[in-house]
Protein backbone atom coordinates (compact mmCIF):
# COMPACT_ATOMS: atom_id res chain seq x y z
CA UNK A 1 0.00 0.00 0.00
CA UNK A 2 1.08 3.62 -0.36
CA UNK A 3 -0.11 5.97 1.66
CA UNK A 4 -1.15 9.73 0.57
CA UNK A 5 -0.44 13.13 1.59
CA UNK A 6 -2.41 13.92 4.70
CA UNK A 7 -2.43 16.68 7.34
CA UNK A 8 -4.02 16.14 10.45
CA UNK A 9 -3.66 18.77 13.88
CA UNK A 10 -2.37 15.33 15.67
CA UNK A 11 -0.35 12.46 15.48
CA UNK A 12 -2.12 9.33 13.30
CA UNK A 13 -0.40 6.03 13.63
CA UNK A 14 1.05 5.13 10.04
CA UNK A 15 1.98 9.18 8.85
CA UNK A 16 5.23 9.20 8.06
CA UNK A 17 7.20 9.26 11.47
CA UNK A 18 4.78 10.93 13.83
CA UNK A 19 4.25 7.48 16.02
CA UNK A 20 5.88 4.20 15.97
CA UNK A 21 4.35 1.40 14.80
CA UNK A 22 2.42 0.33 11.52
CA UNK A 23 -0.94 -1.16 10.57
CA UNK A 24 -0.76 -4.13 8.82
CA UNK A 25 -3.73 -5.58 6.36
CA UNK A 26 -3.74 -9.01 4.27
CA UNK A 27 -6.70 -8.83 2.31
CA UNK A 28 -8.22 -11.65 -0.09
CA UNK A 29 -10.60 -11.53 -2.60
CA UNK A 30 -13.36 -13.97 -4.12
CA UNK A 31 -16.27 -14.48 -6.26
CA UNK A 32 -19.65 -15.32 -4.38
CA UNK A 33 -21.67 -16.67 -7.40
CA UNK A 34 -24.87 -17.35 -5.56
CA UNK A 35 -24.85 -13.95 -3.95
CA UNK A 36 -23.17 -12.52 -7.46
CA UNK A 37 -20.89 -10.19 -4.84
CA UNK A 38 -17.39 -9.56 -4.21
CA UNK A 39 -16.08 -10.59 -0.59
CA UNK A 40 -12.97 -9.10 0.57
CA UNK A 41 -12.06 -11.24 2.81
CA UNK A 42 -9.47 -9.89 5.95
CA UNK A 43 -6.80 -12.37 6.46
CA UNK A 44 -5.15 -10.44 8.80
CA UNK A 45 -5.25 -6.98 10.65
CA UNK A 46 -2.34 -6.10 13.11
CA UNK A 47 -1.81 -2.99 15.15
CA UNK A 48 1.62 -3.43 15.56
CA UNK A 49 1.36 -0.57 18.66
CA UNK A 50 0.59 -1.39 22.28
CA UNK A 51 -1.68 2.23 22.76
CA UNK A 52 -3.51 1.32 19.71
CA UNK A 53 -4.04 -2.01 19.80
CA UNK A 54 -5.92 -1.16 23.59
CA UNK A 55 -8.05 1.89 21.91
CA UNK A 56 -9.25 -1.20 19.50
CA UNK A 57 -9.99 -3.63 22.56
CA UNK A 58 -11.72 -1.15 24.66
CA UNK A 59 -13.93 0.09 21.58
CA UNK A 60 -12.48 3.40 21.95
CA UNK A 61 -10.90 3.08 18.45
CA UNK A 62 -12.51 1.11 15.33
CA UNK A 63 -11.39 0.15 12.14
CA UNK A 64 -13.08 1.85 8.95
CA UNK A 65 -12.34 0.36 5.15
CA UNK A 66 -13.74 3.07 2.64
CA UNK A 67 -14.21 1.77 -0.78
CA UNK A 68 -13.99 3.81 -3.70
CA UNK A 69 -15.05 2.32 -7.92
CA UNK A 70 -13.73 5.03 -10.22
CA UNK A 71 -15.59 3.70 -12.63
CA UNK A 72 -18.99 3.27 -11.19
CA UNK A 73 -18.51 5.93 -9.41
CA UNK A 74 -19.39 4.73 -6.18
CA UNK A 75 -18.27 4.66 -2.37
CA UNK A 76 -19.07 2.41 0.40
CA UNK A 77 -17.47 2.22 3.86
CA UNK A 78 -17.61 -0.83 6.53
CA UNK A 79 -17.06 0.07 9.96
CA UNK A 80 -15.61 -2.77 12.34
CA UNK A 81 -16.20 -5.95 9.97
CA UNK A 82 -15.69 -9.11 11.55
CA UNK A 83 -13.72 -11.12 9.04
CA UNK A 84 -15.15 -9.85 5.33
CA UNK A 85 -17.08 -7.39 3.71
CA UNK A 86 -18.98 -7.81 0.56
CA UNK A 87 -19.81 -5.52 -2.27
CA UNK A 88 -22.56 -6.10 -5.36
CA UNK A 89 -20.21 -7.43 -8.40
CA UNK A 90 -22.44 -5.30 -10.80
CA UNK A 91 -21.25 -1.80 -9.14
CA UNK A 92 -17.62 -2.69 -9.45
CA UNK A 93 -15.94 -2.35 -12.59
CA UNK A 94 -11.98 -2.24 -13.28
CA UNK A 95 -10.63 -1.91 -9.93
CA UNK A 96 -11.83 -0.83 -6.37
CA UNK A 97 -9.30 1.38 -4.03
CA UNK A 98 -9.58 0.55 -0.61
CA UNK A 99 -8.16 2.43 2.09
CA UNK A 100 -8.33 1.13 6.00
CA UNK A 101 -8.85 3.71 8.58
CA UNK A 102 -8.23 3.44 12.31
CA UNK A 103 -10.65 6.17 13.87
CA UNK A 104 -11.74 7.35 17.35
CA UNK A 105 -15.13 6.12 18.65
CA UNK A 106 -15.98 8.28 21.20
CA UNK A 107 -13.84 11.33 21.86
CA UNK A 108 -10.44 10.81 23.13
CA UNK A 109 -9.55 13.77 25.16
CA UNK A 110 -6.41 12.66 26.46
CA UNK A 111 -4.80 11.22 23.40
CA UNK A 112 -1.13 11.00 24.05
CA UNK A 113 1.51 8.08 24.55
CA UNK A 114 5.52 7.57 24.37
CA UNK A 115 5.31 6.24 21.10
CA UNK A 116 4.28 9.91 19.87
CA UNK A 117 7.36 11.34 18.15
CA UNK A 118 9.35 13.45 20.26
CA UNK A 119 8.64 16.68 18.05
CA UNK A 120 5.29 16.37 19.87
CA UNK A 121 7.17 17.62 23.06
CA UNK A 122 4.64 14.82 25.24
CA UNK A 123 1.50 17.27 24.27
CA UNK A 124 -1.83 15.85 25.24
CA UNK A 125 -4.30 16.05 21.88
CA UNK A 126 -8.50 16.05 22.34
CA UNK A 127 -9.69 13.66 19.68
CA UNK A 128 -12.97 13.96 18.51
CA UNK A 129 -15.60 10.96 17.69
CA UNK A 130 -14.62 9.91 13.93
CA UNK A 131 -11.63 11.49 13.86
CA UNK A 132 -9.30 9.61 11.92
CA UNK A 133 -5.99 8.32 14.15
CA UNK A 134 -4.49 5.65 12.07
CA UNK A 135 -3.82 5.06 8.47
CA UNK A 136 -2.39 3.00 5.74
CA UNK A 137 -2.64 4.45 2.16
CA UNK A 138 -4.80 2.74 -0.45
CA UNK A 139 -4.93 -0.91 -1.88
CA UNK A 140 -5.75 -0.95 -5.43
CA UNK A 141 -7.86 -4.52 -6.07
CA UNK A 142 -7.87 -5.45 -9.58
CA UNK A 143 -11.85 -6.39 -10.46
CA UNK A 144 -12.04 -8.82 -12.86
CA UNK A 145 -15.19 -10.08 -14.51
CA UNK A 146 -14.33 -13.04 -16.65
CA UNK A 147 -17.96 -13.97 -17.16
CA UNK A 148 -19.27 -10.75 -17.87
CA UNK A 149 -19.16 -11.11 -22.08
CA UNK A 150 -19.97 -15.40 -22.06
CA UNK A 151 -23.54 -16.48 -22.72
CA UNK A 152 -25.57 -19.36 -22.54
CA UNK A 153 -23.66 -20.93 -25.98
CA UNK A 154 -20.33 -20.22 -24.65
CA UNK A 155 -20.75 -22.86 -21.66
CA UNK A 156 -21.35 -26.09 -23.83
CA UNK A 157 -18.99 -27.91 -25.81
CA UNK A 158 -20.19 -31.01 -27.90
CA UNK A 159 -18.24 -34.26 -28.47
CA UNK A 160 -19.08 -37.32 -30.29
CA UNK A 161 -19.77 -40.29 -27.74
CA UNK A 162 -17.48 -43.55 -27.62
CA UNK A 163 -20.51 -45.51 -27.34
CA UNK A 164 -22.19 -44.91 -31.28
CA UNK A 165 -25.35 -46.35 -30.26
CA UNK A 166 -25.79 -44.86 -26.37
CA UNK A 167 -27.60 -42.01 -25.37
CA UNK A 168 -26.83 -38.20 -25.01
CA UNK A 169 -24.66 -37.65 -21.56
CA UNK A 170 -23.65 -34.65 -20.36
CA UNK A 171 -20.31 -34.18 -17.91
CA UNK A 172 -20.57 -31.06 -15.38
CA UNK A 173 -16.82 -31.30 -13.79
CA UNK A 174 -15.26 -28.71 -15.98
CA UNK A 175 -15.73 -25.41 -17.12
CA UNK A 176 -17.80 -26.05 -19.98
CA UNK A 177 -20.67 -28.15 -20.09
CA UNK A 178 -19.87 -31.66 -22.03
CA UNK A 179 -22.61 -32.97 -24.19
CA UNK A 180 -21.38 -36.52 -25.65
CA UNK A 181 -23.88 -37.70 -28.89
CA UNK A 182 -24.04 -40.62 -30.52
CA UNK A 183 -23.31 -40.30 -34.24
CA UNK A 184 -25.58 -40.82 -37.20
CA UNK A 185 -25.29 -44.48 -38.99
CA UNK A 186 -24.08 -42.70 -42.33
CA UNK A 187 -21.47 -41.07 -40.02
CA UNK A 188 -23.16 -37.61 -39.55
CA UNK A 189 -22.82 -35.19 -36.40
CA UNK A 190 -26.57 -35.05 -35.97
CA UNK A 191 -26.37 -31.85 -33.64
CA UNK A 192 -24.80 -29.60 -36.24
CA UNK A 193 -27.51 -30.68 -38.91
CA UNK A 194 -30.49 -30.33 -36.09
CA UNK A 195 -28.70 -26.95 -34.85
CA UNK A 196 -28.71 -25.54 -38.52
CA UNK A 197 -31.97 -26.61 -39.43
CA UNK A 198 -34.44 -26.76 -36.54
CA UNK A 199 -32.42 -24.98 -33.80
CA UNK A 200 -35.47 -25.01 -31.08
CA UNK A 201 -36.18 -28.61 -31.50
CA UNK A 202 -31.88 -29.17 -31.19
CA UNK A 203 -32.07 -26.73 -28.13
CA UNK A 204 -35.24 -28.90 -26.17
CA UNK A 205 -33.03 -31.90 -27.34
CA UNK A 206 -29.00 -31.16 -26.24
CA UNK A 207 -29.64 -27.83 -24.08
CA UNK A 208 -32.65 -28.12 -22.36
CA UNK A 209 -31.74 -31.55 -20.63
CA UNK A 210 -28.32 -30.33 -20.00
CA UNK A 211 -29.42 -27.07 -18.39
CA UNK A 212 -31.82 -29.01 -16.03
CA UNK A 213 -29.48 -31.24 -14.78
CA UNK A 214 -26.97 -28.14 -14.06
CA UNK A 215 -29.90 -26.33 -11.82
CA UNK A 216 -30.37 -29.62 -10.13
CA UNK A 217 -26.59 -29.56 -9.36
CA UNK A 218 -26.89 -25.83 -8.39
CA UNK A 219 -29.72 -26.52 -5.72
CA UNK A 220 -27.82 -29.34 -4.54
CA UNK A 221 -26.78 -29.51 -0.68
CA UNK A 222 -24.06 -27.75 -0.08
CA UNK A 223 -21.51 -31.10 0.17
CA UNK A 224 -22.54 -30.89 -3.75
CA UNK A 225 -22.93 -28.00 -5.36
CA UNK A 226 -19.48 -27.08 -3.51
CA UNK A 227 -17.96 -28.93 -5.91
CA UNK A 228 -19.38 -26.97 -9.13
CA UNK A 229 -19.77 -22.81 -7.52
CA UNK A 230 -16.09 -22.30 -9.17
CA UNK A 231 -17.13 -23.57 -12.69
CA UNK A 232 -17.39 -21.44 -15.75
CA UNK A 233 -21.10 -22.62 -16.38
CA UNK A 234 -22.10 -21.93 -12.83
CA UNK A 235 -21.39 -18.65 -12.91
CA UNK A 236 -22.34 -17.83 -16.14
CA UNK A 237 -26.32 -19.57 -15.45
CA UNK A 238 -26.34 -17.70 -12.11
CA UNK A 239 -25.42 -14.19 -13.86
CA UNK A 240 -28.34 -14.97 -16.31
CA UNK A 241 -30.47 -16.36 -14.13
CA UNK A 242 -30.42 -15.29 -10.43
CA UNK A 243 -33.26 -16.17 -9.09
CA UNK A 244 -32.97 -19.84 -9.96
CA UNK A 245 -32.93 -20.31 -6.27
CA UNK A 246 -36.76 -18.80 -6.22
CA UNK A 247 -37.80 -21.35 -8.76
CA UNK A 248 -37.37 -25.11 -6.81
CA UNK A 249 -37.97 -27.28 -9.93
CA UNK A 250 -34.83 -27.03 -11.94
CA UNK A 251 -36.61 -28.00 -14.98
CA UNK A 252 -38.84 -24.86 -14.66
CA UNK A 253 -35.50 -22.97 -14.36
CA UNK A 254 -34.23 -24.34 -17.73
CA UNK A 255 -37.10 -23.47 -20.12
CA UNK A 256 -37.59 -20.15 -18.14
CA UNK A 257 -33.82 -18.98 -19.06
CA UNK A 258 -34.89 -17.80 -22.78
CA UNK A 259 -36.30 -14.49 -21.96
CA UNK A 260 -39.43 -16.17 -20.09
CA UNK A 261 -39.90 -17.46 -24.29
CA UNK A 262 -41.09 -21.72 -23.74
CA UNK A 263 -38.58 -23.56 -26.06
CA UNK A 264 -41.44 -26.32 -26.36
CA UNK A 265 -43.51 -23.53 -28.03
CA UNK A 266 -40.65 -22.46 -29.97
CA UNK A 267 -39.99 -25.80 -31.51
CA UNK A 268 -43.54 -26.02 -32.86
CA UNK A 269 -43.54 -22.69 -34.57
CA UNK A 270 -40.47 -24.13 -36.24
CA UNK A 271 -41.73 -27.61 -37.00
CA UNK A 272 -45.45 -26.86 -37.63
CA UNK A 273 -45.53 -23.63 -38.64
CA UNK A 274 -43.11 -22.92 -41.16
Amino acid sequence: MQAQTYSFPHPVLGLGDDISGMLNLELETTRNSQNRTLEFNIKKFKVENGYFEDLLVSNKAGILYKVYCSSTLKTWTFLNPKDKFEIPEDDLDNKADISPYLIALEELKDYSDSSFNEDFENQKFTIGKYDIIGLLGTLQVPITKEYENLTLSNIFRFSASNDEEGPITFNFNSDKIFIYYPIAQDGAHIHNALFNKYRWTAYNLFILPALTEAFRLMKAPNDIKEEYQDKEWCNVLSRLFPDHENTPDPYSCAQLLLNRELPLLLSYNELIKT
